[in-house]
């Protein structure tokens, strides 16, 4: 099995190369060491020895010389994961067969992730001038593996959410559930259906291959709700199904002589060696999808394990997917915000329930209750809780914009040193900065300038002001808050030293779901974080601008009533 897999990368080696060149195109100057990396993924197929290749991944690494190449070469091992599964998915050959599939796909699946977990405890070990080791680390194989695997699904589950609350139609909604999906687990196969309950119908909607089972294209089937389809009884019950072999609730559509469809049972013979798998997409307690899959009864292991990760995954996607058929009704553009409004005031709980329950575990795991840690289990662990914090915050943006729309927001102002604030945030974000090297200064925040405002919402716009700046600014760079006393009113600026901003965007940056560059640059954010500083600044009677000049740099404006 392991030669079969590694003969396999042999002779897609060029041609995974070119894909992940492609994925690439940013840091072209760690391809030779995504190469080494890939040469060494071979040899431990071959020949499994986790000390030996975790030291050879270590002399690896000794060339990287910042945190920021060593996030890079993170982020180019999970595309290489992805791009890895597709090939193995997609491209005829020995491997492909239901009886190794599965396993093929964890062998390869489970090499990545170890070097991923490598690179994890690399880069968070030293300090930030210096991450290259040329020796293996305490950590065991599995552990790394375990890391690697968790970084991985973590980096697509935020990637899936932030893809879906930014989709305009259903369609590309599933299509991105299935990447999503296919991108972070060891699956062969995938059926996703939907479920309308207006109407009183599950339709089948997505299908990897596009025939599941194989012999049959089952994209458009629909069921009534009461059929005695194993679909419809998964949507029923809100409960997954493991069915080994043939099951009296297996259904197939066919032709009648006037060209209409019926439903008649599949024969008796279908699915004999076979384990198939219905898992709900749940919204609350309501069925809204369901995701299948199959393998051999004995690949079924492999794929339970990989149902138990990916139900986080579906528990998150629910509360999207759930207004998908108010979307498909309200095709305009102006209705589709106002359903995104609704969705993120009806699933907000929805999105916080797995996530609470992922900090509450990395919070045990730090407190001891698993064993115990060594500083790098430690870092990297507080990373994964920081991550979580950041998807939380992008929850409570969701949930300020839907508050602000509702007119729900309101502002409670004191007196407040402007100043003070622009210090807190400007050391709250000094870690973000340090790992870019940029420089942050705070002027005229000595003179004590009062304004009469809220100090949580003046904090929350200078914080999502400053953050934006040091994401928009290259290493070396400079980013600044100026406060500046005038009449009546207390300005306030975040200059950068970042790409700029085209003068035709300027007014438009402030607008809901808005990115600088539109479809063209990689998204960094939901696009909601200026929309709703613009409005906290107008609750408070101010109001916000830009400044910008491409290729200089780009000063964010704005201005509170000050204190009297």
């Amino acid at each position: 099995m392991r030669e079969l897999t590694a003969a396999f990368l042999d002779a897609q080696d060029e041609r995974l190369f070119e894909d992940l060149s492609e994925r690439l195109k940013e840091s072209p100057a760690l391809l030779p060491i995504h190469r080494k990396l890939f040469h060494l993924t071979k040899a431990h197929l071959r020949e499994p020895s986790n000390i030996h290749v975790l030291r050879e991944v270590y002399r690896t690494l000794a060339g990287i010389s910042s945190r920021h190449d060593a996030h890079s070469l993170i982020n180019g091992q999970i595309a290489l994961w992805a791009i890895l599964h597709r090939a193995l998915r997609q491209v005829d050959g020995p491997h492909r067969t239901m009886e190794v599939i599965h396993t093929v796909l964890a062998l390869v699946g489970d090499t990545v992730d170890g070097f991923v977990g490598a690179l994890i405890d690399a880069a968070h070990s030293g300090d930030a001038s210096s991450v290259g080791v040329t020796s293996a680390p305490s950590v065991a194989w599995g552990t790394l593996v375990e890391f690697g695997r968790t970084h991985r699904e973590f980096h697509t589950l935020n990637r899936l959410i932030r893809d879906l609350l930014n989709a305009h139609d259903p369609p590309r909604m599933f299509e991105i559930l299935e990447e999503g999906v296919l991108g972070a687990f060891h699956l062969r196969s995938l059926c996703i259906a939907a479920v309308n309950h207006e109407e009183g119908f599950v339709e089948v909607v997505c299908s990897y291959p596009l025939a599941f089972p194989p012999r049959r294209d089952p994209i458009g089937w629909r069921y009534g709700l009461s059929h005695p389809d194993i679909l419809c009884d998964v949507v029923r019950t809100g409960r997954t199904e493991v069915i080994n072999g043939w099951d009296p609730r297996y259904y197939e559509r066919v032709v009648q002589p006037d060209g209409s469809f019926a439903f008649r049972q599949r024969p008796r013979d279908s699915y004999t060696d076979q384990t198939s798998f219905f898992v709900p997409i749940l919204s609350e307690d309501r069925v809204i999808g369901v995701v299948c899959t199959a393998s051999t009864q004995a690949s079924a292991p492999i794929i339970l394990r990989e149902i138990e990760r990916m139900c986080p995954f579906l528990h998150l996607v629910g509360a999207t997917l759930s207004n998908t058929a108010e979307i498909i009704k309200n095709k305009k553009a102006q209705e589709v915000d106002r359903l995104k409004s609704d969705f993120v005031s009806n699933v907000s709980h929805d999105l916080r329930t797995p996530l609470t329950s992922i900090k509450g575990s990395v919070d045990n795991l730090l407190d001891g209750i698993g064993g115990a840690l060594n500083d790098r289990h430690i870092r990297y662990l507080k990373r994964i809780r920081s991550n979580t914090d950041r998807l939380s915050r992008l929850i409570d943006d969701l949930l300020d914009m839907s508050r602000i729309e509702a007119g729900r927001l309101r502002v409670a102002p004191v007196k407040v040193l402007v100043g003070e604030i622009g210090r807190d945030v400007l050391e709250g974000v000094r870690p973000m900065a340090l790992e870019k090297r940029i420089g942050l200064y705070l002027r005229g925040g000595e003179e004590g300038a009062l304004a009469y405002a809220d100090p949580d919402r003046v904090y929350q716009v200078l914080m999502n002001l400053v953050s934006n700046a040091i994401k928009f600014t290259p290493p070396e760079g400079r980013v600044e808050v100026e406060v500046v006393p005038n009449g009546e009113m207390v300005s306030v600026g975040v200059r950068d030293t970042g790409q700029g901003i085209p003068a035709e965007e300027l007014e438009t940056v402030f607008d809901k779901f808005y990115q600088v560059g539109g479809a063209s640059v990689a998204r960094q954010g939901a696009g909601l974080g200026l929309s709703i500083a613009k409005h906290l600044v107008e609750l408070h009677g101010g109001r916000i601008w830009a400044e910008s000049e491409v290729g200089v740099g780009s000063t964010f404006w704005f201005t509170l009533p000050a204190a009297r």
